[in-house]
């Protein structure tokens, strides 16, 4: 009885210790809006609708655009390693990050923004510029 006490103990610890591998994990690059405006911010990902390095073209159509208030962050999230998202998704390896000013946006609309290339800030950033940065970027 005391053998299968044991066995059951153990069985439980190696089955609590896999449990991680089926555990959704979410992998961030944060992006802080140090200045007084409100901004917006899309990743040309790979998979976003905004086409990757060494395309800089804004797509037509308006992307998701996520807001950013003044002193706040947000995250860029993903399901996968950023460094294996970007080496793997997108051909440069270069992860484009594209800053707008939301009342440009707003304002002017995307049709605008995208022909006449209404950006605050583009940063095309490898693997290590992302590591030495500590995965966050900051604006301005």
């Amino acid at each position: 009885m005391r053998q299968l006490s044991i066995a059951s103990i153990l069985l439980a610890l190696i089955l609590l210790e896999g449990c991680e591998l089926f555990m959704e994990k979410w992998y961030y690059i944060y992006v802080r809006n140090d200045s007084k405006r409100d901004i917006y911010v899309v990743s040309a990902d790979g998979l976003a609708s905004v086409d990757p390095y060494p395309d800089t073209l804004l797509p037509n159509s308006q992307p998701h655009l996520d807001l950013i208030k003044p002193n706040t962050h947000i995250k860029l999230v993903s399901s996968r390693k950023w460094e294996d998202r970007i080496n793997n998704l997108i051909p440069s390896d270069t992860l484009s990050i594209y800053l707008f000013d939301a009342d440009t946006v707003n304002i002017c609309g995307w049709e605008e923004v995208a022909k006449d290339y209404k950006i605050l800030k583009r940063y095309d950033l490898s693997v290590d510029d992302l590591v030495k940065m500590n995965w966050t970027v900051t604006y301005p």
